[in-house]
């Protein structure tokens, strides 16, 4: 998602289209960008360490994980189903 925003802003050069705040500075870009993608990133480290009030700490991460392979694996199943139509 903060990815897209960079190739949005960079396809979208000389008042083309784009997001009005952006097209002057790339640096705002590039800082938004950043910051967006690290506080994303920091967010998901905290989720996946356990409480003091975890007992077994391995089961608390299997769940977490397994269950997020487990999600990824049926929206990719959804789409590879809806692509073939």
């Amino acid at each position: 998602m903060f990815a897209s925003l960079i190739i949005h802003n960079i396809r979208n050069r000389g008042n083309q289209g784009g997001i009005d705040a952006f097209q002057k500075s790339r640096f705002a870009v590039w800082l938004t960008t950043i910051l967006g993608f690290g506080i994303t990133l920091f967010s998901i480290i905290l989720a996946v360490m356990p409480s003091k009030d975890i007992v077994n700490n391995e089961l608390f991460l299997l769940k977490v994980i397994g269950g997020t392979f487990i999600l990824m694996a049926i929206g990719l199943a959804f789409y590879y189903i809806k692509r073939k139509w």
